[in-house]
């Protein structure tokens, strides 16, 4: 059966392509922003990899027509990364209020988090029909 693969475009992996796994084998790669067709047979198992980060295999049935694939840090994060974060940490230093820097330590505890811990997560995959 015919499958549709697209990648999001996100900024935080912009220059990195993923790779497809089809039953533990690497099939192919796919840049950010691409749409790519394959060939599969119902009941492959489908997965997704960048470095060590992978997503969820997903076992693939007759009802499948796409699916969608995305890192589970969103543009957002990069933009306080860059912002908002070095503007909370200025504000704890020049006002002496140190409640900005636990913000900002806040905000970090996500990316982090997806990035080191929840490596299996990493990746999501979203069908669509």
């Amino acid at each position: 059966m015919e499958l549709i693969i697209e990648r999001k475009r996100q900024y935080t992996d912009i220059l990195r392509n993923y790779s497809i796994i089809i039953n533990n084998k690497e099939f192919g790669k796919i840049r950010s922003g691409e749409k790519k067709v394959i060939e599969i047979s119902e009941g492959d198992v489908l997965q997704f990899e960048i470095d060590t980060r992978t997503s969820k295999k997903i076992v693939t049935n007759a009802d499948d027509k796409s699916f969608f694939v995305y890192n589970s840090i969103s543009n957002v994060y990069l933009f306080m990364a860059i912002f908002i974060i070095p503007i909370l940490f200025y504000f704890s230093i020049t006002t002496k209020n140190y409640y900005y820097s636990f913000l900002s330590v806040l905000f970090l505890i996500y990316p982090v988090y997806s990035l080191y811990i929840n490596k299996q997560n990493y990746l999501k995959v979203k069908r669509w029909m």
